[in-house]
């Protein structure tokens, strides 16, 4: 098989002319904005890869008009029943179509099987290969925008080990990135025997990271991000826990650049950071793909101001289980007012422990027709003194209702709820503590 062209890029002229072709039968790039879309020209390729079949009746037969997946493709051209004719030199699908075969060609089942094995993991080689020369077109052409070599600071009151990675992302990047610390090459592992003072970190990323899941979970000294605008994050899914208790860490201002666009799993991003009182760097992420949103915020206990979040778009969240949980200074919560709930499933404890919170009108219009938990909701919300916004609310599917209110001790009229028609046990096990 060929190898694709490589072609080497010239910055201006990408720029000018927003497109790149690297060997037209293998793939396009198309730049909108900097941001590079990946495809795989699939009528041209196979065009030129599956020689046994006439093309023509081939690109007839799949619609190769069309650019499909490997995956889509791999199922049809594998994974459909067939047999071969021999005799009269053609494949006859299950469904009954047909393609004819050239003269000079006479296969057996196996033969033909292994041919198109062959040609599909050949096919994934390239596309992996071609996937690495966007990535590295993708930081040429934003070589201000994006690094592969992000420097960090960890500063330390005395020598001692200090955990500076977690545990997962080590063991989920260890062949991604190299590591220098102070000067010296050192194995990416979670905790290192750090010197007193300022000690230089920095990350080699060797190639693009996909899960940045338990980055720097439990990074207790961690302050200082400042280089990590530079990560390319725009290929990454998975963000759960980056910054997880990390009670030092105040400035987030660095992930301001970061394209979040992929990522589908927020989940304790920022629990106990403690002392982060400042969210506006997340005012522009584009969180539309995210799915799981627990404990994004648990236990922000500085929080006092989400108004970052209002022009987030929620609508793909199933999963909002303790996301603002003991946020204990959050006192409102408007910003939430406009934010497309209704494919959430889960709201368990998502305002439980906010002590400061009053105001509970803004979730007045929330759509959470399709909610079944909603435990613990707004527990030990002390300062909450009216929940008659609540009223219309269509918890038609909700199953479990314990404790939602338990512990709000300011409150005085529950009557406004009796309208949800719920169980007797069920509405009074909303005001009755489960733990």
């Amino acid at each position: 098989m060929e190898e694709p062209e490589i072609i080497e890029p010239e910055i201006n002229a990408i720029k000018e002319e927003h497109e790149i072709k690297i060997d037209d039968n293998k793939m396009r790039i198309e730049m909108n904005n900097n941001e590079i879309i990946f495809s795989l020209i699939i009528d041209l390729s196979f065009n030129k890869y599956i020689k046994r079949f006439k093309h023509d009746e081939l690109r007839k037969l799949f619609d190769m008009s069309k650019i499909y997946d490997l995956k889509y493709l791999y199922n049809i051209l594998i994974n459909i029943p067939y047999e071969i004719n021999e005799k009269e030199k053609k494949i006859i699908l299950g469904n009954g179509k047909e393609i004819k075969l050239e003269e000079k060609v006479r296969l057996t089942n196996e033969e033909m099987i292994k041919e198109l094995i062959y040609e599909i993991k050949n096919m994934k080689k390239e596309k992996k290969e071609l996937e690495n020369q966007v990535y590295e077109l993708d930081n040429i052409i934003n070589k201000d925008k994006y690094k592969n070599e992000i420097n960090l600071i960890y500063n330390t009151n005395e020598e001692k080990e200090c955990q500076i990675f977690g545990d997962e992302f080590v063991k989920i990047n260890e062949n991604n990135i190299e590591l220098n610390i102070n000067g010296n090459k050192s194995k990416l592992v979670s905790k290192y025997k750090l010197k007193k003072g300022d000690n230089n970190i920095k990350m080699i990323i060797k190639n693009k990271i996909k899960d940045l899941r338990n980055m720097f979970d439990s990074c207790r000294n961690l302050k200082n991000i400042n280089e990590l605008k530079y990560l390319n994050t725009k290929y990454c899914t998975n963000f759960s826990s980056i910054f997880s208790d990390c009670p030092s860490l105040t400035d987030i201002k660095p992930l301001e650049y970061w394209n979040v666009s992929n990522g589908t799993n927020f989940a304790c991003m920022f629990s106990d950071c403690s002392s982060l009182t400042d969210i506006k760097p997340l005012e522009k992420w584009n969180v539309a793909n995210g799915t799981i949103f627990l404990c994004m915020f648990s236990y922000c206990s500085s929080l006092t101001d989400i108004k970052p979040l209002e022009k987030w778009n929620v609508a793909n969240g199933t999963t909002f289980l303790d996301m603002f949980m003991n946020c204990s200074s959050l006192k409102d919560i408007k910003p939430l007012e406009k934010w497309n709930v209704s494919n959430g499933t889960n709201f368990s404890g998502m305002f439980y422990g906010c002590k400061s919170l009053k105001n509970i009108k803004p979730l007045e219009k929330w759509n959470v027709s399709n909610g079944s938990n909603f435990l613990g909701m707004f527990l030990g919300c002390s300062s909450l003194t009216d929940i008659k916004p609540l009223e219309k609310w269509n918890v038609s599917n909700g199953t479990n209702f314990l404790g939602m209110f338990a512990g709000c001790s300011s409150l005085k009229d529950t009557k406004p709820l009796e309208k949800w028609n719920l169980k007797e046990n069920e509405f009074k096990g909303m005001f009755r503590r489960y733990v």
